[in-house]
């Protein structure tokens, strides 16, 4: 069977890709930081708004917090999400 026969569905971008263990309930709030946190993340990320400097050394302070929380869960880096975010 040839390749071309075969249905390809687009995987997700990273921001949506669904924790393993999203589920459990002792991990669900620390999920539910680093859902928050990507999401003040990608809004950094976003061209069209002037964020100004201050928001320089926020969205640095949210991609550390970020990186500490939420790599361990198995969430992909602030850098990888940044980088995801800017080849849509």
């Amino acid at each position: 069977m040839l390749d071309r026969d075969v249905p390809k569905t687009p995987e997700p971008p990273l921001s949506e890709k669904v924790h393993p263990q999203a589920g459990d309930g002792k991990d669900g709030a620390a999920v539910e930081t680093c859902h928050h946190l990507q999401e003040r993340l990608l809004s950094f990320a976003d061209p069209t708004r002037n964020h100004g400097i201050n928001a320089l050394m926020d969205q640095m302070l949210t991609a550390e917090e970020y990186d500490a929380k939420c790599v361990t869960l198995g969430f992909p880096s602030s850098q990888e999400l940044l980088e995801d975010k800017k080849g849509q």
